[in-house]
Formats: structure tokens, C-alpha cells, sequence
């Protein structure tokens, strides 16, 4: 066992590592596969976990960033909204307008490649 690992004997002490409820810490477990263990290997029995395996899912589980209840519920104020909706059409100008240039420099490319080879075929 390494230095760094503890042994949480309770879901109130792996709550506690963690800094969340217990009932959070269990929702997490059944859900999203908090590394837990059963001595007794039943589903309701005691459970312990390694602070080094709790560490690890941790750092490896997404986490989802939460928009905020303006956001939500479209309670943006006008001027706001007004903002955003300039922003996304400006913006889908600007695609379109770089889609535009792009089969432009495509089209003119291959009128060079036409001219280089009837060159080719003339000499």
C-alpha cells in the first residue's frame, strides 16, 4: 500500500474526503461508478474506499459546468439578447463568407492547374 492511500471506512468519512453529503457521494456511486468496495460483497452491506482510487476518479470523471438559471430560462435581459443575436448572425456571415473565399481560391487553383498542363501539352 502506498503512502498516500487512506482507508475511508464509512460513507460519511468517503463523504467527508470528498467534501460532499453522503447521500451525494452514494447518488455518485450508483450513477456514475464511484470507486467503492463491499467487504461482504453485498449490494447494502458496509462500504470502503481508497482515498487514491477516489482521487483518480476524480480527476478522470467530466464534469458538466452548470448554466445559471438566467440562462436557462431565457430571462436574458433585451439588450442582451439583442447582443447575441447580432453576435450568431455576424457570425454565420462570417462562415459563409470564408466558405465562399475558400471555393473561390479552390476554383481559381484548378484554372491554374488547366493552364499549366495545356502548357505542358503545347511544348
Amino acid at each position: 500500500m502506498g503512502t498516500d492511500r487512506k482507508i475511508l471506512n464509512s460513507w460519511k468519512e468517503i463523504a467527508s474526503y470528498m467534501g460532499r453529503g453522503v447521500r451525494t457521494v452514494q447518488r455518485w456511486e450508483r450513477h456514475f461508478h464511484l470507486p467503492v468496495h463491499r467487504p461482504a460483497g453485498h449490494d447494502r452491506s458496509a462500504v470502503i474506499a481508497f482515498s487514491d482510487e477516489v482521487d483518480d476518479w476524480l480527476a478522470s470523471t467530466p464534469i458538466r459546468i452548470r448554466t445559471s438559471h438566467v440562462e436557462r430560462t431565457g430571462g436574458l435581459p433585451s439588450r442582451t439578447r439583442e447582443l447575441l443575436e447580432g453576435v450568431r448572425t455576424r457570425t454565420i456571415t462570417l462562415i459563409r463568407s470564408a466558405e465562399k473565399l475558400q471555393s473561390s481560391v479552390i476554383h481559381v487553383q484548378e484554372q491554374q492547374e488547366r493552364r499549366q498542363q495545356r502548357k505542358k501539352k503545347l511544348a
